[in-house]
Protein backbone atom coordinates (compact mmCIF):
# COMPACT_ATOMS: atom_id res chain seq x y z
CA UNK A 1 0.00 0.00 0.00
CA UNK A 2 1.02 3.44 -0.31
CA UNK A 3 2.49 5.84 2.16
CA UNK A 4 2.73 9.24 2.93
CA UNK A 5 6.87 9.21 1.81
CA UNK A 6 5.13 7.73 -1.75
CA UNK A 7 3.15 10.47 -2.62
CA UNK A 8 5.75 13.30 -1.30
CA UNK A 9 8.79 11.87 -2.85
CA UNK A 10 6.93 12.82 -6.42
CA UNK A 11 8.33 16.27 -5.83
CA UNK A 12 11.47 15.31 -4.49
CA UNK A 13 11.80 17.56 -1.09
CA UNK A 14 15.14 16.36 -1.14
CA UNK A 15 16.44 17.78 -4.14
CA UNK A 16 14.54 20.21 -5.77
CA UNK A 17 11.87 21.02 -8.05
CA UNK A 18 10.30 19.47 -10.95
CA UNK A 19 10.19 20.63 -14.23
CA UNK A 20 6.12 22.15 -14.86
CA UNK A 21 5.82 19.36 -17.51
CA UNK A 22 6.79 16.78 -15.09
CA UNK A 23 4.81 18.19 -12.28
CA UNK A 24 1.71 18.25 -14.28
CA UNK A 25 2.66 14.34 -14.85
CA UNK A 26 2.84 13.40 -11.07
CA UNK A 27 -0.45 15.56 -10.66
CA UNK A 28 -2.54 13.19 -12.95
CA UNK A 29 -0.92 10.18 -10.73
CA UNK A 30 -2.37 12.27 -7.94
CA UNK A 31 -5.65 12.62 -9.05
CA UNK A 32 -5.47 8.68 -10.36
CA UNK A 33 -4.95 7.57 -6.86
CA UNK A 34 -7.37 10.16 -5.36
CA UNK A 35 -10.23 8.54 -7.72
CA UNK A 36 -9.77 4.92 -7.31
CA UNK A 37 -10.89 2.57 -4.98
CA UNK A 38 -9.09 -0.54 -5.10
CA UNK A 39 -5.87 -1.45 -3.78
CA UNK A 40 -4.60 -3.63 -6.97
CA UNK A 41 -4.89 -0.29 -9.37
CA UNK A 42 -3.49 1.87 -6.87
CA UNK A 43 -0.62 -0.43 -6.76
CA UNK A 44 0.24 -0.38 -10.31
CA UNK A 45 -0.50 3.43 -10.52
CA UNK A 46 1.95 3.89 -7.77
CA UNK A 47 4.92 1.60 -9.47
CA UNK A 48 4.56 3.83 -12.49
CA UNK A 49 4.50 7.04 -10.78
CA UNK A 50 7.74 5.71 -9.03
CA UNK A 51 8.97 5.05 -12.62
CA UNK A 52 8.22 7.96 -13.80
CA UNK A 53 9.84 10.00 -11.02
CA UNK A 54 12.97 8.29 -11.38
CA UNK A 55 13.26 8.90 -15.29
CA UNK A 56 12.43 12.59 -14.16
CA UNK A 57 15.18 12.69 -11.89
CA UNK A 58 17.97 14.35 -14.26
CA UNK A 59 15.45 17.23 -15.08
CA UNK A 60 15.39 18.46 -11.35
CA UNK A 61 17.35 21.39 -10.29
CA UNK A 62 19.28 20.95 -7.05
CA UNK A 63 18.66 23.02 -4.27
CA UNK A 64 20.81 24.20 -1.27
CA UNK A 65 19.33 25.70 2.21
CA UNK A 66 15.80 26.56 2.97
CA UNK A 67 13.66 25.30 -0.42
CA UNK A 68 10.11 26.23 -0.59
CA UNK A 69 7.96 23.75 -2.08
CA UNK A 70 4.50 24.08 -4.09
CA UNK A 71 2.43 20.83 -2.80
CA UNK A 72 -1.21 20.56 -3.23
CA UNK A 73 -3.68 20.00 -0.56
CA UNK A 74 -5.32 17.17 -1.99
CA UNK A 75 -2.03 15.21 -1.50
CA UNK A 76 -2.45 15.87 2.36
CA UNK A 77 -6.02 15.48 2.28
CA UNK A 78 -5.40 11.70 0.72
CA UNK A 79 -2.84 11.00 2.88
CA UNK A 80 -5.31 11.67 5.96
CA UNK A 81 -7.79 9.65 4.58
CA UNK A 82 -7.05 6.65 2.39
CA UNK A 83 -3.45 5.96 4.08
CA UNK A 84 -3.39 2.67 5.10
CA UNK A 85 -0.69 3.90 7.89
CA UNK A 86 -3.95 6.28 8.91
CA UNK A 87 -6.47 3.75 8.80
CA UNK A 88 -6.54 2.26 11.63
CA UNK A 89 -6.90 5.53 13.34
CA UNK A 90 -10.10 7.24 13.86
CA UNK A 91 -9.84 10.70 15.75
CA UNK A 92 -9.17 13.12 12.96
CA UNK A 93 -6.79 15.06 15.60
CA UNK A 94 -4.55 11.82 15.75
CA UNK A 95 -4.52 11.66 12.20
CA UNK A 96 -3.14 14.92 11.56
CA UNK A 97 -0.76 14.66 14.05
CA UNK A 98 0.61 11.55 12.46
CA UNK A 99 0.54 13.26 9.07
CA UNK A 100 2.43 15.59 10.87
CA UNK A 101 5.41 13.43 12.32
CA UNK A 102 5.67 11.54 9.13
CA UNK A 103 6.13 15.25 7.25
CA UNK A 104 9.11 16.29 10.11
CA UNK A 105 10.94 12.86 8.85
CA UNK A 106 10.12 13.72 4.97
CA UNK A 107 11.54 17.60 5.35
CA UNK A 108 14.17 17.53 7.79
CA UNK A 109 13.09 20.88 9.11
CA UNK A 110 12.70 22.41 11.95
CA UNK A 111 9.65 20.92 14.48
CA UNK A 112 7.99 24.39 14.97
CA UNK A 113 8.45 25.82 11.32
CA UNK A 114 6.44 22.71 9.96
CA UNK A 115 4.33 22.97 12.99
CA UNK A 116 3.17 26.37 12.03
CA UNK A 117 3.03 25.87 8.33
CA UNK A 118 0.49 23.27 9.04
CA UNK A 119 -1.33 24.86 11.49
CA UNK A 120 -3.77 26.87 9.28
CA UNK A 121 -4.34 23.43 7.45
CA UNK A 122 -4.56 21.43 10.21
CA UNK A 123 -7.45 23.61 11.52
CA UNK A 124 -9.05 24.42 7.88
CA UNK A 125 -9.54 20.98 7.63
CA UNK A 126 -10.83 19.76 11.10
CA UNK A 127 -13.82 22.34 10.63
CA UNK A 128 -14.29 21.61 7.27
CA UNK A 129 -14.55 17.90 7.69
CA UNK A 130 -16.84 18.25 10.80
CA UNK A 131 -19.27 20.41 8.81
CA UNK A 132 -19.61 17.31 6.09
CA UNK A 133 -20.91 14.77 8.96
CA UNK A 134 -17.34 13.10 8.33
CA UNK A 135 -18.90 11.79 5.30
CA UNK A 136 -15.62 11.82 2.46
CA UNK A 137 -17.85 12.38 -0.85
CA UNK A 138 -19.89 15.29 0.41
CA UNK A 139 -16.57 16.72 1.41
CA UNK A 140 -14.97 16.13 -1.42
CA UNK A 141 -17.92 17.77 -3.63
CA UNK A 142 -18.63 21.15 -1.40
CA UNK A 143 -14.62 21.47 -1.00
CA UNK A 144 -13.48 20.81 -4.34
CA UNK A 145 -12.06 24.75 -5.34
CA UNK A 146 -10.25 23.98 -1.54
CA UNK A 147 -8.40 20.92 -2.45
CA UNK A 148 -6.96 22.19 -5.48
CA UNK A 149 -5.20 24.81 -3.75
CA UNK A 150 -2.10 25.22 -2.94
CA UNK A 151 0.21 24.97 0.37
CA UNK A 152 4.00 25.87 1.25
CA UNK A 153 6.36 23.12 3.33
CA UNK A 154 9.43 24.31 3.86
CA UNK A 155 12.56 22.00 3.79
CA UNK A 156 15.92 22.04 5.51
CA UNK A 157 18.36 20.36 2.93
CA UNK A 158 22.40 19.97 3.29
CA UNK A 159 24.21 22.77 3.18
CA UNK A 160 27.01 20.79 1.68
CA UNK A 161 26.85 20.79 -2.33
CA UNK A 162 26.17 17.77 -4.54
CA UNK A 163 29.19 15.85 -5.91
CA UNK A 164 31.16 17.46 -8.61
CA UNK A 165 30.28 21.25 -7.66
CA UNK A 166 33.09 23.35 -7.45
CA UNK A 167 33.65 26.18 -4.75
CA UNK A 168 34.02 26.60 -1.29
CA UNK A 169 31.72 24.57 1.17
CA UNK A 170 28.40 27.12 2.36
CA UNK A 171 28.96 27.41 6.44
CA UNK A 172 25.95 28.45 8.25
CA UNK A 173 25.21 31.84 10.01
CA UNK A 174 26.27 31.16 13.13
CA UNK A 175 30.22 29.79 11.45
CA UNK A 176 30.09 32.75 9.30
CA UNK A 177 32.38 36.14 9.96
CA UNK A 178 30.91 39.23 11.13
CA UNK A 179 31.69 40.71 7.90
CA UNK A 180 29.53 37.49 6.20
CA UNK A 181 26.63 38.28 8.75
CA UNK A 182 26.62 41.91 8.36
CA UNK A 183 25.95 40.97 4.26
CA UNK A 184 23.40 38.07 4.78
CA UNK A 185 21.63 40.65 6.41
CA UNK A 186 21.30 44.00 5.09
CA UNK A 187 18.68 43.52 3.56
CA UNK A 188 16.71 42.56 6.68
CA UNK A 189 18.32 46.13 8.48
CA UNK A 190 17.49 48.09 5.59
CA UNK A 191 14.19 46.92 5.09
CA UNK A 192 12.60 46.15 8.60
CA UNK A 193 12.18 48.68 11.24
CA UNK A 194 14.27 46.95 14.44
CA UNK A 195 11.46 47.00 16.45
CA UNK A 196 10.09 44.63 14.25
CA UNK A 197 13.02 42.55 14.07
CA UNK A 198 13.41 42.73 17.95
CA UNK A 199 9.85 41.65 17.64
CA UNK A 200 10.44 38.52 15.38
CA UNK A 201 13.61 37.33 17.37
CA UNK A 202 11.32 37.33 20.43
CA UNK A 203 8.73 35.26 18.87
CA UNK A 204 11.03 32.81 17.54
CA UNK A 205 13.09 32.63 20.63
CA UNK A 206 9.83 31.58 21.84
CA UNK A 207 8.91 28.89 19.35
CA UNK A 208 11.90 27.42 19.54
CA UNK A 209 11.33 26.58 23.17
CA UNK A 210 13.74 28.84 24.43
CA UNK A 211 11.55 31.23 26.85
CA UNK A 212 13.97 32.39 29.21
CA UNK A 213 15.89 33.71 26.31
CA UNK A 214 12.53 35.47 24.86
CA UNK A 215 11.62 37.47 27.71
CA UNK A 216 15.37 38.67 28.07
CA UNK A 217 14.46 39.89 24.59
CA UNK A 218 11.57 41.52 25.68
CA UNK A 219 13.12 42.89 28.91
CA UNK A 220 16.19 44.65 27.19
CA UNK A 221 13.82 47.02 24.74
CA UNK A 222 11.82 48.19 27.78
CA UNK A 223 14.97 48.87 29.75
CA UNK A 224 15.63 52.09 28.34
CA UNK A 225 11.96 53.28 28.31
CA UNK A 226 11.83 52.08 32.19
CA UNK A 227 14.97 53.69 32.93
CA UNK A 228 13.80 57.20 31.77
CA UNK A 229 10.58 57.25 33.46
CA UNK A 230 12.24 56.73 36.52
CA UNK A 231 14.39 59.84 36.22
CA UNK A 232 11.31 61.54 36.04
CA UNK A 233 9.01 62.31 39.33
CA UNK A 234 5.60 61.76 40.24
CA UNK A 235 3.03 63.13 37.71
CA UNK A 236 1.45 65.45 39.92
CA UNK A 237 4.67 67.37 40.71
CA UNK A 238 5.44 69.30 37.62
CA UNK A 239 3.25 72.01 35.66
CA UNK A 240 3.98 72.84 32.27
CA UNK A 241 2.39 75.18 29.68
CA UNK A 242 2.84 77.06 26.89
CA UNK A 243 5.63 79.51 28.38
CA UNK A 244 6.98 77.96 31.64
CA UNK A 245 7.78 74.92 33.10
CA UNK A 246 7.59 73.71 36.77
CA UNK A 247 8.50 71.34 39.18
CA UNK A 248 8.50 71.12 42.99
CA UNK A 249 12.12 71.30 44.54
CA UNK A 250 11.44 69.22 47.16
CA UNK A 251 9.61 66.14 44.81
CA UNK A 252 12.76 66.67 42.37
CA UNK A 253 15.35 66.31 45.56
CA UNK A 254 13.75 63.19 46.41
CA UNK A 255 14.02 61.71 42.76
CA UNK A 256 17.32 62.53 42.46
CA UNK A 257 18.53 61.63 46.06
CA UNK A 258 16.62 57.92 45.22
CA UNK A 259 18.28 57.74 41.94
CA UNK A 260 21.56 58.38 43.69
CA UNK A 261 20.93 55.90 46.52
CA UNK A 262 19.84 52.74 44.22
CA UNK A 263 23.37 53.29 42.72
CA UNK A 264 25.51 53.35 46.13
CA UNK A 265 23.29 50.27 47.26
CA UNK A 266 26.37 48.33 48.10
CA UNK A 267 28.20 51.59 50.23
CA UNK A 268 25.40 51.60 52.32
CA UNK A 269 25.31 48.03 53.52
CA UNK A 270 29.22 48.73 55.27
CA UNK A 271 27.38 51.76 57.12
CA UNK A 272 26.26 51.64 60.36
CA UNK A 273 22.44 52.71 61.23
CA UNK A 274 22.91 55.84 62.85
CA UNK A 275 25.02 56.85 59.60
CA UNK A 276 22.02 56.04 57.72
CA UNK A 277 19.89 58.36 59.22
CA UNK A 278 21.60 61.08 58.85
CA UNK A 279 23.04 61.79 55.58
CA UNK A 280 23.68 64.99 54.18
CA UNK A 281 23.23 65.55 50.15
CA UNK A 282 24.92 68.93 49.37
CA UNK A 283 23.61 70.67 45.88
CA UNK A 284 24.60 73.97 44.04
CA UNK A 285 22.21 75.86 42.71
CA UNK A 286 21.57 79.29 40.85
CA UNK A 287 19.75 80.87 37.76
CA UNK A 288 20.34 82.13 34.30
CA UNK A 289 19.33 83.51 30.94
CA UNK A 290 19.95 82.73 27.37
CA UNK A 291 19.00 83.74 24.19
CA UNK A 292 17.79 81.96 21.06
CA UNK A 293 16.11 82.20 17.85
CA UNK A 294 12.47 82.76 17.65
CA UNK A 295 10.51 79.90 16.02
CA UNK A 296 7.50 80.39 14.16
CA UNK A 297 4.38 79.73 16.46
CA UNK A 298 1.71 81.96 18.19
CA UNK A 299 1.29 82.11 21.76
CA UNK A 300 -2.15 82.77 23.05
CA UNK A 301 -0.93 85.76 24.45
CA UNK A 302 0.59 88.11 21.77
CA UNK A 303 2.96 90.09 24.15
CA UNK A 304 4.43 86.17 25.18
CA UNK A 305 8.16 85.93 23.16
CA UNK A 306 10.39 83.05 23.05
CA UNK A 307 13.59 84.89 22.37
CA UNK A 308 14.58 84.22 26.15
CA UNK A 309 15.20 81.18 28.08
CA UNK A 310 15.30 82.05 31.99
CA UNK A 311 16.18 78.74 34.34
CA UNK A 312 17.30 77.96 37.61
CA UNK A 313 19.07 74.34 38.48
CA UNK A 314 20.81 72.61 40.79
CA UNK A 315 23.25 70.07 40.51
CA UNK A 316 24.16 66.86 43.38
CA UNK A 317 27.68 67.54 44.62
CA UNK A 318 28.34 65.56 48.00
CA UNK A 319 26.54 62.60 50.00
CA UNK A 320 28.44 62.29 53.27
CA UNK A 321 27.61 61.38 56.68
CA UNK A 322 27.52 63.81 59.44
CA UNK A 323 30.58 63.11 60.67
CA UNK A 324 32.38 64.37 57.26
CA UNK A 325 32.35 60.46 55.21
CA UNK A 326 32.23 60.88 52.10
CA UNK A 327 30.16 58.02 49.87
CA UNK A 328 29.75 59.79 47.11
CA UNK A 329 30.93 62.94 44.95
CA UNK A 330 30.51 64.61 41.79
CA UNK A 331 33.72 64.08 40.01
CA UNK A 332 32.63 66.82 37.22
CA UNK A 333 30.53 69.71 38.69
CA UNK A 334 30.96 71.72 35.93
CA UNK A 335 29.41 69.26 33.71
CA UNK A 336 25.64 69.52 32.72
CA UNK A 337 25.52 65.40 33.37
CA UNK A 338 24.04 65.97 36.54
CA UNK A 339 22.15 69.32 36.00
CA UNK A 340 18.67 69.14 37.06
CA UNK A 341 16.24 71.56 36.16
CA UNK A 342 13.68 73.06 38.53
CA UNK A 343 11.55 76.13 36.50
CA UNK A 344 12.06 76.86 32.87
CA UNK A 345 10.54 80.41 31.36
CA UNK A 346 10.25 82.24 28.39
CA UNK A 347 10.90 85.66 29.44
CA UNK A 348 13.12 88.71 29.59
CA UNK A 349 15.86 88.75 31.94
CA UNK A 350 15.87 91.80 34.59
CA UNK A 351 16.56 92.80 37.91
CA UNK A 352 12.91 91.97 39.58
CA UNK A 353 12.47 88.47 37.67
CA UNK A 354 16.11 87.56 38.86
CA UNK A 355 14.98 88.48 42.51
CA UNK A 356 11.29 86.89 42.09
CA UNK A 357 13.22 83.35 40.69
CA UNK A 358 15.61 83.66 44.05
CA UNK A 359 12.62 84.25 46.59
CA UNK A 360 10.69 81.66 44.76
CA UNK A 361 13.60 78.97 44.74
CA UNK A 362 14.39 80.27 48.39
CA UNK A 363 11.17 79.48 49.60
CA UNK A 364 10.87 75.83 48.80
CA UNK A 365 14.22 75.53 50.32
CA UNK A 366 13.06 76.80 53.52
CA UNK A 367 10.14 74.09 53.43
CA UNK A 368 12.71 71.34 52.71
CA UNK A 369 11.87 67.81 54.64
CA UNK A 370 14.21 65.11 54.62
CA UNK A 371 14.04 62.47 51.52
CA UNK A 372 13.35 58.63 53.34
CA UNK A 373 14.94 56.02 50.66
CA UNK A 374 13.66 52.27 50.72
CA UNK A 375 16.51 49.86 49.53
CA UNK A 376 16.58 46.17 49.61
CA UNK A 377 18.17 45.49 52.28
CA UNK A 378 15.06 46.26 54.50
CA UNK A 379 16.70 49.38 55.51
CA UNK A 380 15.26 53.09 55.40
CA UNK A 381 18.00 55.98 54.28
CA UNK A 382 17.17 59.88 56.06
CA UNK A 383 18.99 62.40 53.51
CA UNK A 384 19.12 66.02 54.68
CA UNK A 385 19.61 68.64 51.61
CA UNK A 386 21.92 71.57 51.64
CA UNK A 387 21.53 73.80 48.29
CA UNK A 388 23.75 76.72 47.88
CA UNK A 389 23.35 79.71 45.95
CA UNK A 390 27.07 79.27 43.76
CA UNK A 391 25.69 79.01 40.35
CA UNK A 392 25.81 82.77 39.06
CA UNK A 393 27.52 85.02 37.67
CA UNK A 394 28.30 89.30 38.37
CA UNK A 395 24.56 90.09 36.42
CA UNK A 396 22.82 87.55 38.80
CA UNK A 397 24.98 88.25 41.90
CA UNK A 398 24.22 92.42 41.25
CA UNK A 399 20.98 91.87 41.08
CA UNK A 400 20.32 89.42 43.70
CA UNK A 401 22.04 92.30 46.19
CA UNK A 402 20.31 95.04 44.79
CA UNK A 403 23.59 96.71 43.20
CA UNK A 404 22.83 99.17 40.78
CA UNK A 405 26.23 99.89 39.21
CA UNK A 406 28.70 96.99 37.83
CA UNK A 407 31.32 98.94 38.84
CA UNK A 408 30.35 98.49 42.44
CA UNK A 409 31.51 95.49 44.16
CA UNK A 410 28.56 93.41 45.17
CA UNK A 411 29.79 92.27 48.63
CA UNK A 412 31.20 95.44 50.25
CA UNK A 413 29.55 97.92 48.08
CA UNK A 414 32.59 99.61 47.34
CA UNK A 415 34.18 100.97 44.06
CA UNK A 416 37.39 101.44 42.60
CA UNK A 417 37.75 104.90 43.70
CA UNK A 418 36.82 104.02 47.36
Amino acid sequence: MIHVETYLSHFDLRFGTLRSDTYKLCDKYYIQLIATEDNETRRKIAAEAELHHRKAKRFMKPCIGMQKLRNRIKILWFCVIYSRALSPIKQIDKKLDYLEDHLFEITKCERHILKHKLSHFKSEFKRKWMATYKKRDVFETKNASWLVGVITLPMMTSSVPHAGAGGRLIKSFMESSDRTKRRKTKHLRENIDSQQLTFAAQMSLRASGNVYASKIVKDITKLPTKAKQQCFPKPGAFCVTSTYAEVKLQDILDNTCFRLCQYLDEVFEGCSEEERCNLELIHKWGCDVSQQSQFKQKFKNTMDSDANIFQSSFVPLRLRTKEGKILWQNTVPSSPRYCRTIRIRFIHETKDVTRDEIIYVEKQIKDLQKSKVPLKGGFDLQVEHKLLFTMADGKICNAATNTASTMRCYLCGLTSKF
